[in-house]
């Protein structure tokens, strides 16, 4: 169906700021309230907060373990590049755990001088004069978790 012709009941549903924080704060909470306002001994009390919050711990690690594997690491092959003006070198690098047990949401590229060296969105190198010039290999996965890599460029004529 297209999207254009989607009607009122079919709408993709959008989280509002109201609904995030009963969902993550006061909901949770419900049970921690009732634990405490019924009349349990002090020492029940405490153990069924301590079983409940183990609960939710163990709610939040499975999700998180459903969202795959966090990227460790990020490595390429080589630190430091000499090159000639008007030469391009592909950026190459490996991640660790390995990009197929891994979701990759963001890869960027950035050089510290684009006058020397710049680099587009796919990693090649491209040397315009002589000089130096660092790139910075950034990998983002979908927990949100950055590592980056630096590759350092000398440029002669």
């Amino acid at each position: 169906m297209d999207n254009a012709k989607k009607t009122h009941d079919e709408e993709e549903f959008h989280w509002t700021k109201g609904l995030i924080f009963t969902a993550i704060v006061l909901f949770p909470l419900i049970p921690f309230v009732l634990i405490y306002r019924h009349k349990f001994t002090r020492k029940t009390k405490i153990i069924l907060m301590m079983a409940y919050f183990l609960f939710l711990t163990a709610i939040y690690q499975i999700a998180c373990m459903a969202q795959g594997a966090s990227i460790h690491s990020v490595a390429i092959a080589d630190r430091y590049v000499t090159m000639r003006q008007g030469d391009t070198y592909q950026i190459h690098y490996t991640t660790s755990p390995q990009k197929d047990k891994l979701t990759i949401t963001n890869v960027n590229y950035h050089s510290s001088n684009r006058a020397v060296a710049s680099v587009n969105s796919q990693g090649l190198v491209t040397c315009l004069s002589d000089g130096n010039a660092t790139i910075t290999v950034s990998v983002t996965d979908n927990h949100y978790t950055t590592k980056e890599k630096t590759l350092h460029f000398v440029i002669v004529e």
